[in-house]
């Protein structure tokens, strides 16, 4: 049965191409299986009138690419396949970080002797770069972040201690290289605190301020937008079926033909597609305002963890370690905090772009019907 399956979806997608209407491979395999569960076009082994048919019944469905059904089956396979709650994206953002530094922190780790100099500054660059990528905090290519890094990790931990470093155990290696980069981090927006670095460090408040502002209010917009549309189509359909009905010139064949070939096939219910909206755009804006509300709490953490800082650091020239060290990781953490927002608005944006794209055909068609109608009210005016 899956290799039938198989069969019949190379099938539709080459008439589709060769009558060049541009479809996936995921919507026609989704529109099979959706179109299976009518018993009427359940799929027999060796019928190949079965076959024709339901290839047929799928390709008439993609063939006007602007219909409302299409594109409200297209939001829900997209949705389906692509949105993600945010503790998954952010997880996979940070698999996906730790994944390109992989090799480099595996070789530090898997060091187990240096013998010259050479050696010593070969690794402590690593060591420097993988900081530099797991902090986020810069580019390791540019020579003002890599000597700002490198004079901040010098403070804490001098190149000469490798040779304790490369005899820990390889579980030692890597929690102690996590806590250098949180450390080096800490540091690093402290100073850029206290505009004494860090110029390379974006300014991520303001930053996600402003861009959780533009998403909310791109959102609503887009979905005033959509509605108003939708409204206006659904006041279109009602007036022509109204026209068609109480017009005496009218009968039962033309009325039927006139209401399906400009308004939508008779087996779509006009309310689905403004449904559909409605649920990914209102789930789009409780994300953006939880995310929002994030971002709200991590910059009072960040605010008060840089006034405690200054306080600790204030008219002192040596601070213990155990007292600062730890308030250096709570910033970096804190920091990591609102990059993860980051990472959450464009996965939104992302998505609210690629809904917007869908339903451009759709709201054009709106329009049209819309002019269409104005156009059949004047002539029955002019008659």
């Amino acid at each position: 049965m899956n290799n039938m399956r198989k069969i019949l979806i190379k099938k539709i997608l080459h008439e589709c191409n060769s009558n060049k209407i541009h479809v996936t491979h995921d919507i026609v395999s989704f529109l099979l299986s959706l179109t299976q569960l009518n018993p009427v076009y359940q799929l027999i082994d060796d019928d190949e009138i079965s076959h024709k048919k339901l290839i047929e019944v799928i390709k008439e469905k993609l063939q006007d690419q602007s219909r409302p059904s299409l594109t409200t089956l297209k939001n829900q396979l997209y949705y389906a396949k692509h949105y993600r709650e945010r503790d998954e994206i952010i997880k996979k953002h940070r698999i996906s970080l730790h994944r390109k530094t992989t090799p480099l922190v595996t070789e530090i780790c898997e060091t187990d002797k240096i013998e010259n100099d050479q050696e010593v500054e070969k690794l402590y660059q690593k060591i420097i770069i993988v900081i530099t990528l797991l902090s986020g905090l810069g580019n390791p290519a540019v020579t003002n972040t890599l000597r700002e890094v490198t004079a901040t990790l010098q403070s804490v931990f001098q190149p000469s201690e490798l040779l304790n470093y490369v005899k820990l155990p390889i579980r030692e290696k890597e929690e102690q290289l996590m806590e250098l980069m949180c450390i080096v981090a800490g540091i690093r927006l402290f100073n850029r605190d206290c505009e004494r670095g860090g110029k390379e460090i974006d300014d991520l408040p303001s930053i996600l301020q402003d861009a959780v502002k533009k998403t909310y209010d791109d959102i609503l917009e887009l979905l005033e937008r959509l509605m108003t549309k939708v409204y206006e189509f659904t006041a279109t359909v009602e007036n022509i079926i109204s026209f068609v009905l109480v017009d005496e010139d009218y009968n039962d064949d033309i009325c039927y033909s006139t209401i399906n070939k400009i308004i939508l096939p008779e087996n779509i219910k006009k309310d689905n597609y403004e449904r559909v909206i409605e649920i990914l755009t209102a789930k789009l804006l409780s994300d953006v305002e939880h995310s929002g509300n994030i971002i709200k709490s991590l910059i009072e953490r960040l605010r008060q963890r840089l006034m405690r800082l200054h306080e600790t650091m204030r008219y002192r020239t040596a601070i213990p370690t155990t007292q600062v060290y730890p308030q250096f990781i709570d910033l970096a953490d804190i920091w990591m905090g609102l990059q993860d927002e980051v990472i959450i608005l464009s996965n939104i944006n992302n998505f609210l772009w690629e809904i917007h794209n869908l339903n451009i055909k759709v709201t054009q068609k709106v329009h049209f019907i819309s002019r269409q109608n104005r156009f059949t009210k004047d002539s029955r005016a002019l008659r």
